[in-house]
């Protein structure tokens, strides 16, 4: 059986030697037929020719068939789908990363408040600019509630990607600076409506 196997290897490793010597004769111009000798020989076996041209391309083949029945296109798929989804995402941080980048001091501060306490909601007046600048971004988006404290959530995409890179954003002297606690209350405070007596 081994040796069985090896010579189906090795005939399908040489089938296209005996396919391109078989072209060649069946192929050959008369004149240069006759000259190499062929041309009778052409003559008498030209159909045990084609068959051997036949024969060689299904031997040829049989390794193909053979990756074919072990690949799996299911992975390769899979695979396919997932490049673009990927190259998507990378995309979709890069964004996210600029605009980041291109806040006002004020929208970074509120940034740092929530990295801060840990939490992704801060509320403010609906009208209040620093909301409304990051809300314009999609860096915060506006829940239900009374207008003059409406509740400012980060999306959770956003969220989980700045709690993955919050040193960029509020770093080890500001987290145990009481001045630094004290400036972020004062800008919590900042956000609170105005009440006329």
């Amino acid at each position: 059986m081994d040796a069985l196997t090896k010579a189906l290897k090795l005939s399908a490793q040489h089938a296209w030697v005996v396919f391109v010597v078989a072209c060649l004769i069946v192929a050959a111009p008369d004149e240069i037929a006759g000259k190499i000798g062929v041309f009778t020989l052409r003559e008498q076996i030209s159909g045990v020719l084609w068959a051997l041209m036949a024969l060689s391309v299904l031997v040829s083949l049989r390794p193909v068939v053979d990756w074919l029945a072990k690949f799996d296109f299911r992975k390769a798929l899979h695979r396919l789908k997932k490049k673009p989804r990927n190259e998507q995402e990378r995309e979709r941080l890069a964004l996210l990363a600029l605009k980041l980048k291109s806040l006002g001091p004020d929208e970074k501060v509120w940034i740092k408040y929530c990295l801060y306490h840990n939490t992704p909601s801060l509320s403010a007046p609906g009208s209040h600019r620093t909301a409304d600048v990051l809300n314009s971004k999609g860096l915060v988006e506006a829940g239900t509630g009374h207008y003059l404290a409406l509740p400012f959530l980060i999306p959770e995409p956003i969220w989980h990607y700045l709690l993955q890179h919050k040193g960029e954003f509020l770093d080890e002297n500001e987290m145990h600076d009481a001045r630094f606690a004290e400036t972020l209350e004062n800008f919590r405070k900042s956000l609170e409506p105005v009440v006329r007596g």
